[in-house]
């Protein structure tokens, strides 16, 4: 009994993680999207969109 859960919470995690919708992987970056963050000591690691 506990095979059976174990493939048919195998088979629902595949059936939803399918989508048939294209768009979903490459959604179009707004041009606003502009930030700065700083982190780690002292703020020595950064990531910049600009």
């Amino acid at each position: 009994m506990k095979h059976i859960y174990i493939i048919l919470l195998s088979i629902l995690f595949f059936i939803s993680a399918c989508s048939f919708d294209e768009d979903v992987s490459s959604p179009v970056m707004p041009a606003d999207f502009e930030f700065s963050l700083t982190y780690g000591t002292y703020g020595k690691q950064k990531v910049d969109t600009f």
